[in-house]
């Protein structure tokens, strides 16, 4: 009798604690790309929980933060060292820095205090955001382009983005938000300095076309004196051969009386076989000629022909009535 009330006392028991909130296990997944932490209500757990499924007691609540990366764009307005309203765009990729962390890490453990959660109790790399980085983004570009003139700006943006690239990541190495990039993607530039940059660029491809014309006539002239030079090399080639010829000449001649009876024959025949149908007469008794040089020059073959072709076609001569 009394066993068996014993048995009827712990079924009752155990199943009062089954129905009590308070006493039940319950399996609460971790996603992936994210940490979680329990929350009791008693405080917080002691480490945030990697991706899995976790215990959860009663009335525990598992709170969740997204690891991912996201890029942001964040317009800017600057004033100038000399007092211009200039519009910038940043663009900023950053997320929860885990890399080498410890899940009991204070640093990543703050998140969950300090960023509010949202739906599901999801703290977002958007919440984050707005936390740690959001203050650095609207203080470090002013802080560094403030220092310059709007000039001196356009002429050092170069420059300027690496400056706040490192900035930005130096200013968050101590909390729990890491920046892959930051970038200065626009600069809205006032009208009046975009009309002079026109007017500048106008200018430089002025210049620029006026140096390639310039240049293209240098070319030109260079091309030109080349092809002068190489003509007053012909000339001269020519010059050269033509006074060597005379000189060739002048020597044959001298001392040679039959090369220049020769030479004449050959340049009468020449002008005999022209178009001109000319008709020559060799005189005798010429200084310096003899019977044998006429004799010679007769028998020329070029000369008879031209003798020929001179009588063909006359009336053969009559003798004269007495």
């Amino acid at each position: 009798m009394k066993a068996t009330a014993k048995v009827v006392m712990w079924t009752v028991f155990l199943l009062a604690a089954s129905m009590n909130p308070g006493c039940r296990c319950t399996e609460t997944e971790v996603p992936a790309q994210t940490l979680g932490r329990v929350r009791t209500p008693s405080g917080w757990g002691k480490e945030a929980l990697t991706p899995g499924y976790r215990e959860c007691w009663g009335r525990d609540e598992m709170y969740l933060v997204e690891t991912t990366e996201a890029t942001y764009e964040v317009p800017l307005e600057i004033l100038t060292q000399d007092n211009i309203n200039l519009k910038v765009k940043i663009a900023i990729r950053c997320g929860l820095n885990v890399a080498g962390k410890k899940m009991d890490d204070n640093a990543l453990l703050a998140v969950f205090d300090r960023v509010k959660a949202g739906e599901g109790n999801r703290i977002t790399n958007k919440a984050m955001f707005d936390v740690y980085v959001m203050p650095e983004v609207n203080s470090i570009p002013k802080d560094i382009i403030s220092k310059f003139t709007i000039k001196e700006v356009m002429a050092k943006r170069s420059e300027i983005g690496p400056e706040v690239n490192g900035e930005m990541a130096s200013a968050l190495e101590s909390t729990p938000m890491k920046v892959t990039s930051c970038r200065i993607i626009n600069y809205d530039w006032p009208d009046s300095i975009t009309t002079e940059q026109e007017l500048l660029m106008a200018a430089k491809i002025k210049v620029e076309r006026q140096k390639a014309e310039v240049e293209a006539e240098l070319e030109k002239a260079k091309g030109m004196l080349v092809v002068e030079k190489a003509n007053r090399a012909v000339e001269v080639e020519k010059a050269g051969a033509v006074a060597e010829s005379n000189t060739i000449i002048a020597d044959s001649l001298k001392d040679n009386p039959e090369y220049l009876q020769w030479h004449t024959v050959r340049v009468l025949s020449e002008a005999a076989n022209g178009p001109n149908n000319a008709f020559i007469l060799i005189p005798y008794g010429l200084p310096g000629q003899s019977q044998k040089s006429v004799d010679a020059a007769a028998m020329n073959m070029q000369l008879k022909q031209l003798l020929e072709k001179a009588l063909k076609g006359r009336p053969p001569a009559t003798a004269a009535k007495e």
